[in-house]
């Protein structure tokens, strides 16, 4: 146990399955002053504004995953036998290693892993031998929104049935052990307590599901305006320098975005421009 009476050795650990809102509650810790380590996985793909997750911690997480020969999408239970499997007892002792090693002199950590509530017995072992204060804060979200997340991302996994079969093995199985330390859950829709049937739209994801469509319909609207307003005169000199490379800009992020979020900014920048074509052309109409 590397902390000191005085200071006792904590940890604060963000379970919930994915697309439950577990990286917003790893980022509001990060927020607190609560240490996530300097190695983070960087941002992009279904993250953009970032996973809050400690590379050395995942990297433990992906070996246990082969060693246990499941993938993503898996749904197949884990019998009990497989956590005393020599291969898994010699990780355990790796994962010990590693967060004494990074994180032995921090009184107060916190680490966040979609698969952390999959495979709490692997990590309540490496926690009890470390003599580590656990705390969990435990991220829920309904799971019609968790298959509407998921398939925005992959059609395939946001089926709702297989979207419920995932949550479910990742939630269930081992949530009973959650209780045996002090914890707390975070709705992520806290209107769900009230109002269970309520399932209100997530705008982003939204946004990425008829993101195609708003992409052609903004590019296709702010061309049209472009070419009216340039055969009209309406556009040259600096002006028209301007909404060109603006126009070029945005649609270099809408169709070459590296990420998703740069995608959205552009098709916003793209709707943006629309909307100021539209003015433009109704004031000459004034004028």
């Amino acid at each position: 146990m590397p902390a000191t009476d005085a200071s006792p050795w904590c940890a604060v650990v963000v379970l919930g399955a994915g697309r439950s809102g577990t990286s917003a509650v790893a980022r509001g810790l990060g927020a607190l002053g609560i240490e996530l380590g300097d190695r983070l996985r960087r941002g992009g793909g279904k993250n953009p504004t970032g996973f809050f997750e400690d590379r050395d911690l995942i990297a433990i997480t992906n070996r246990l995953k082969r060693h246990l020969g499941l993938w993503g999408g898996s749904v197949s239970l884990i019998e009990a036998a497989e956590w005393q499997a020599p291969a898994v007892q010699e990780l355990r002792e790796d994962a010990a290693a590693t967060i004494r090693r990074r994180f032995g002199d921090r009184p107060l950590w916190a680490f966040k892993h979609g698969r952390t509530l999959r495979f709490l017995p692997f990590w309540e072992d490496v926690f009890r031998s470390l003599e580590l204060d656990v705390r969990y804060v435990v991220a829920t979200r309904n799971p019609l929104s968790i298959a509407r997340s998921r398939g925005a991302l992959d059609p395939r996994r946001g089926v709702q049935t297989r979207s419920d079969l995932e949550w479910l093995v990742n939630v269930v199985p081992y949530f009973r052990l959650v209780r045996d330390r002090r914890f707390v859950v975070d709705h992520c829709l806290t209107l769900l307590r009230i109002c269970p049937s309520y399932n209100p739209p997530d705008v982003y994801h939204l946004l990425l599901v008829y993101r195609r469509s708003v992409t052609v319909f903004t590019i296709g609207v702010s061309l049209l305006f472009l070419v009216r307003l340039w055969t009209e005169g309406e556009l040259y000199g600096r002006n028209g320098i301007v909404f060109c490379v603006w126009f070029v800009v945005a649609v270099g992020a809408q169709l070459l975005a590296p990420s998703v979020g740069v995608g959205i900014l552009g098709l916003v920048a793209q709707l943006i421009l629309a909307v100021v074509l539209i003015l433009k052309q109704q004031l000459s109409d004034i004028t």
